[in-house]
């Protein structure tokens, strides 16, 4: 069970509470999701995503282009985005 099918079937199961669920029924929702929650997660690797990793202030700071003033500020933002997003891309593709 992923984390969002947890939080789904959790809610699912406050809507059910809220709305006067017949208790033998909830009961039984309710042991459905505790064994559900005691299933061992597998990572399919379509489907497993890698958690995403941001830069720190360092590494933004070496992105940075050096200051040339023949350089347009249009031309330094392009150059200083380029940077990071070469930067975040090695990060997260690995």
């Amino acid at each position: 069970m992923t984390k969002d099918e947890a939080l789904k079937e959790a809610l699912y199961l406050i809507e059910a509470f809220e709305n006067g669920a017949d208790a033998e029924d909830y009961y039984m929702d309710i042991c459905r999701f505790k064994e559900a929650l005691e299933q061992p997660v597998v990572k399919d690797s379509l489907t497993a995503q890698k958690q995403w990793q941001g830069l720190s202030g360092d590494e933004i700071g070496e992105a940075q282009p050096p200051i040339d003033v023949k350089m347009s500020m249009d031309e330094f933002m392009d150059t200083f985005a380029r940077a990071i997003e070469a930067k975040l891309k090695e990060l997260n593709t690995k």
